[in-house]
């Protein structure tokens, strides 16, 4: 039953007493004026009739404004009344008198059980109604109902009726699941960040932070003060963290700041917090709301990064070589300090981000462009090559270029490792004009035999004679090359002289040599003394030793910073067209000795002679 037709039930109830005291009181007396009486008393009826209509019709509206359906029960006759709104909650049509059993059908088959508990428990122990359930309607939507009751009793203390209400919290729910799974899906990105939310009132003092501080700091029990904050930074850290709440505090602005956290074991944690400062309407900082963040294994990571860094820094900075670093568009990004120093780079930002190969003589610009192609492909590889340093002086290098992988596999630069070799490629130079001149000192040392035994043959007037003469010339040769190979410190330039000199000893009329005390190092004495072989070579197989009547002269003496030698030969009147040698080895050879000495040598081919000045330092 609805409750217009209750309100004109009790109305057809009222009209019905007043015609019953009509009669009455036109039975007991004719008096108009009661009748009167009983006019303005039905009349009085009939306003607070209306005002109640009226005040239903708002409460309708009401219910149906706010989705909210009332309900109720009478205890004497068992009656369940629900308004319009319930009716339509529940999808019931309208004029269909509701029962509990009705209700209870309509409740969710899940919740049913819980429901029923809850209304028998209401209806026998006369508590008030206070639940949430699953509506099932007849199209199949589900609607969640809030349900919500009390008992009201007579003077005497017993129950008269249960009121409630129930409202549709669907979208209530909807939210508070929403809401319930963000909140959940931040609380574990929070853990698995391992960071922790908080939030400190500035007046009061008061901080509230969740659980997973309570994992960052390993404090159980957190009072949840500023003050129990505080006790837990680091010492070292404190004035750190107070300079950036004052700043934040101070300017509204974000609070940032990296600190350590001493947890009651004695450990430490590292902490990066971020917070937001609230302002009232005054602009006053009222509240700062943040996280935390355990950054302990970046730090050690970070640390250890570091040292691995200042570790690497410092075995390049004890490398001698070039070491280079080449990004992946062949310019240069990076270069040790001891590379600087060997290339000459006084400042390397002059060749910093130039492309490497540039830095190269064209000649060697192949084998850098090769090598890099190598590397950007993959694999390692290594040449050598001469490039001069930034000042100019040449140098040869030994060069290997190793690709550098990032972490997808990929070639993120290219380390390059520059040698100076350039002593080594020096000597093996020399090595190779060493073995030549070996070569040819041997194939000199078979002319000189034969040409000393011919001429001791010519000297020689029986065979014994011939045998102590040659056997003299080859025991002097071999005391020459003695001295050569021994290298000492210092050798004098006369012992020089005369140890070359001296196989043609008999022939004393025809050589001459003097000259000033000068002790020449060994590097020197070995260049002078192959020089002086050759000469007295050719001049055995040539010049004035391989004539009669030839003569040798050889002066040397001091010329500020440098030496002078003079070889001079002359030939025998009698002697015609004597051969001039031309360009072999031997000449090539003492060019190339002279070079080295940082000396000049001059040739003057005069009739029946030559004469050679040679000018070298003495260092």
């Amino acid at each position: 039953m609805t409750n217009a037709d209750s309100l004109a039930r009790r109305i057809a109830e009222l009209e019905s007493e007043v015609a019953e005291l009509r009669a009455e009181r036109a039975a007991a007396a004719d008096d108009g004026a009661m009748l009167k009486t009983l006019i303005e008393e039905l009349g009085r009826r009939r306003a607070v009739e209306e005002q109640l209509r009226q005040a239903e019709e708002w409460l309708t509206l009401a219910q149906e404004a706010g989705r909210v359906a009332a309900y109720t029960f009478d205890f004497r006759t068992g009656r369940l009344d629900w308004s319009p709104s319930t009716m339509a909650l529940y999808g019931f049509p309208q004029g269909e008198q509701p029962t509990l059993e009705r209700w209870l059908g309509a409740i969710h088959p899940d919740d049913r059980p819980a429901v029923q508990a809850v209304a028998e428990s209401a209806l026998q122990h006369f508590g008030d109604v206070d639940q949430r359930f699953r509506l099932l309607r007849a199209d199949g939507s589900i609607h969640w109902i809030q349900d919500r009751g009390r008992i009201h009793f007579d003077d005497e203390g017993r129950p008269v009726r249960l009121v409630g209400i129930n409202i549709d919290v669907t979208e209530l729910v909807e939210l508070e699941r929403r809401a319930t799974e963000q909140g959940e899906r931040l609380r574990l990105a929070l853990a698995a960040g391992r960071n922790a939310c908080w939030d400190w009132d500035v007046a009061t003092g008061q901080v509230t932070w969740d659980t997973q501080l309570n994992a960052l700091t390993g404090v159980a029990d957190f009072g949840g003060s500023f003050e129990s904050f505080w006790a837990l930074v680091h010492d070292d850290d404190k004035p750190r963290v107070q300079a950036a709440l004052d700043r934040a505090l101070g300017t509204a602005e974000d609070y940032s700041v990296e600190f350590r956290m001493k947890r009651p074991d004695g450990s430490v944690r590292w902490t990066f917090t971020q917070a937001k400062v609230v302002c009232d309407e005054q602009g006053r900082p009222v509240r700062l709301v943040g996280v935390d963040s355990d950054i302990t294994e970046s730090k050690i990571a970070q640390n250890a990064l570091l040292e691995s860094r200042l570790f690497l820094m410092s075995v390049l900075g004890a490398s001698p070589d070039c070491i280079k670093v080449i990004e992946a568009d062949g310019t240069l990004s990076y270069m040790n300090a001891n590379g600087q120093a060997v290339m000459e780079i006084g400042d390397f930002s002059a060749v910093a981000g130039r492309p490497w190969v540039e830095l190269w003589p064209q000649e060697s610009a192949p084998l850098v462009r090769d090598a890099l192609a190598t590397a950007l492909g993959g694999r390692r590889s290594r040449f050598e090559g001469p490039c001069p340093t930034a000042a100019g002086t040449s140098k040869y290098w030994d060069v290997s270029v190793s690709p550098i992988f990032g972490e997808d596999g990929s070639i993120d630069r290219i380390v390059s490792i520059s040698r100076d070799v350039t002593d080594r490629r020096h000597a093996e130079e020399q090595l190779r004009l060493l073995n030549a001149e070996l070569h040819h000192r041997i194939m000199n040392l078979l002319a000189t035999v034969q040409a000393l035994s011919r001429a001791t043959l010519r000297a020689s007037s029986d065979p014994h004679a011939f045998d102590r003469a040659f056997s003299g010339r080859l025991e002097a040769l071999g005391q020459t090359y003695t001295l050569l190979r021994a290298q000492s410190d210092e050798a004098s330039l006369g012992d020089l002289v005369e140890a070359e000199l001296r196989p043609f000893g008999d022939f004393s009329d025809q050589l001459r040599f003097c000259g000033t005390e000068i002790l020449l190092s060994s590097s020197t004495a070995v260049s002078i003394g192959m020089i002086l072989h050759e000469l007295a070579t050719n001049a055995s197989k040539y010049g004035a030793l391989a004539h009669d009547g030839g003569t040798l002269g050889v002066e040397w003496r001091r010329d500020g910073d440098m030496v002078v030698l003079r070889w001079e030969e002359r030939m025998a009147p009698a002697v015609k067209d004597a051969s001039k040698p031309g360009g072999g080895f031997g000449s090539t050879l003492i060019d190339r000795l002279v070079r080295q000495l940082r000396g000049t040598i001059a040739r003057d081919w005069i009739d029946r002679g030559l004469t050679v000045e040679l000018r070298f330092p003495n260092c």
